[in-house]
């Protein structure tokens, strides 16, 4: 999927293959892990994912990530709107500042 407006309007780009795109070793894919490149702040806008997650009989997400106020938000909102049961992992996320960070967890 091509990105979202807001992403297009601000320059955001993380072309794929390119430094930005890259996985550190330590949280690199296993082969049999499935990889799903998103093009929005949620996943549950530009990809399929929940269709995904239903056929494997997933109910329960645990979220975590970067950045707090924007993608890790955006996530947990959509999970749950779209029916899954959400657990954040707020000592495992992380935004440009902790008032940020203290702000977004605080909605």
């Amino acid at each position: 999927r091509e990105r979202s407006l807001d992403y297009k309007i601000s320059g955001f780009n993380v072309p794929k293959g390119s430094w930005g795109a890259q996985v550190v070793e330590e949280l690199r894919p296993a082969e049999d892990e499935i990889v799903i490149p998103k093009g929005s702040s949620s996943p549950f806008i530009s990809t399929n994912i929940a269709y995904l997650l239903r056929n494997l009989q997933c109910e329960q997400l645990v979220v975590l990530g970067g950045l707090t106020d924007q993608c890790v938000d955006s996530t947990v909102r959509d999970a749950c709107d779209t029916g899954f049961l959400v657990t954040l992992v707020t000592d495992a996320c992380i935004t440009h500042t902790a008032e940020r960070h203290r702000s977004a967890l605080a909605n």
